[in-house]
């Protein structure tokens, strides 16, 4: 049984993700969000990111989530029904 809010989109989106380090030194990531949805993405990130642990590496794929549902924000001409 599929629990998922919205249905996913598999997709090589450019993005530009931009934020301050724990060091408080701000980065910007040109990346591509890899699998979509109304509720949120899969993010691949070059540089380090935590919420309770340090992830390190290569690239390192985060979950994102919306704080509400955006269905429009990827700007998708044929989105699942289910992001309606």
């Amino acid at each position: 049984m599929d629990l998922r809010r919205s249905k996913r989109v598999h997709a090589q989106l450019p993005v530009i993700v931009q934020g301050k380090a724990a060091d408080k030194t701000t980065f910007a990531d040109p990346t591509r969000a890899i699998i979509l949805s109304a509720h949120g993405c899969l993010i691949t990130l070059s540089v380090s990111v935590s919420l309770g642990e340090r992830l390190m590496g290569g690239r390192t794929e985060v979950g994102l989530c919306f704080k509400a549902a955006a269905p429009q924000f990827w700007g998708l001409d044929h989105p699942p029904p289910d992001w309606k």
